[in-house]
């Protein structure tokens, strides 16, 4: 009988490890199909934002030539006519634009560089660029504290694309008469700056996949226009950046950002100019 259940017990073991081979093996080829799925994807975007880049480009420079044709200026319908394709062409600019961010960072080609940065000139120039957006949809942009002083580790650039991509995002998804605030204070060694909104705001459900590029959130068939990754974007360059973007929201009561940055010491800043 010993013999009997040594023997079982070995073959059942050969088993066991023949199936944990075969599990191994079809975890390694899943891997690997995912891996090359991904660069596949993030070779399409790429090609995809460089091949449409030019024609856009032309499209948007004829259109700004007809609106400066002083024939053209006389005819008030063509006026508008070229106002439209300049707003058409240059959002589809930015949809490219992202496209191909999202496909540098899925390719690992992507890199910020972080210096000590005036966080005021930083949100003073990402409230200029949304606020004719913010006139048009009667929503007002309130600056708490417009002069800070205060000094983060960034990288400046990218950090103007993410707080007007939060502001954007406060402005479109608001309503008629609606406010934007933005204000930043210092936290022991990190500033914290909060964009808040009363516009529709959101369920936990739809806080949860916030962040996940390509997903507008149940709103595909809205008026709002975008392909849902300028969040998606803005938390990775925070994450370079070594930061954090926090988030709070309820329907009907709007949302709260908190973009969280190491705070560089002023001295450091005269040093970099």
């Amino acid at each position: 009988m010993l013999v009997v259940s040594l023997t079982l017990a070995v073959h059942w073991m050969r088993r066991f490890e023949v199936l944990l081979i075969r599990s191994r093996d079809a975890e390694h080829e899943a891997r690997i199909s995912a891996e090359a799925a991904s660069r596949a994807k993030s070779l399409f975007l790429s090609h995809l934002s460089h091949e449409l880049r030019t024609p856009l480009n032309a499209v948007i420079g004829f259109a700004q030539l007809l609106s400066l044709n002083e024939e053209a200026k006389a005819l008030p319908q063509v006026g508008r006519y070229s106002e439209h394709i300049l707003d058409g062409g240059k959002h589809l600019l930015g949809m490219v634009e992202d496209l191909l961010e999202v496909s540098n960072i899925e390719a690992g080609r992507f890199n910020v560089d972080l210096s000590p940065t005036f966080l005021d000139s930083v949100i003073a120039d990402s409230i200029s660029l949304v606020q004719s957006t913010a006139t048009k949809s009667g929503v007002s942009i309130h600056w708490e504290e417009q002069s800070t002083g205060l000094v983060v580790l960034a990288d400046a650039k990218r950090l103007r694309q993410v707080f007007v991509n939060l502001l954007g995002n406060a402005i479109l998804y608001n309503r008629e008469g609606g406010w934007v605030r933005i204000a930043a204070r210092l936290v022991e060694s990190q500033v914290h700056v909060v964009v808040e909104d009363s516009g529709v705001g959101m369920s936990p459900e739809q806080v949860a996949q916030l962040f996940t590029p390509f997903n507008r959130l149940g709103r595909e068939g809205g008026t709002a226009k975008g392909l849902g990754v300028g969040l998606a974007l803005s938390r990775r360059f925070i994450d370079k950046m070594g930061g954090r973007i926090d988030v709070s929201s309820a329907v009907g009561e709007g949302s709260r950002f908190t973009v969280v940055l190491a705070c560089a010491e002023p001295h450091s800043l005269r040093a970099a100019l």
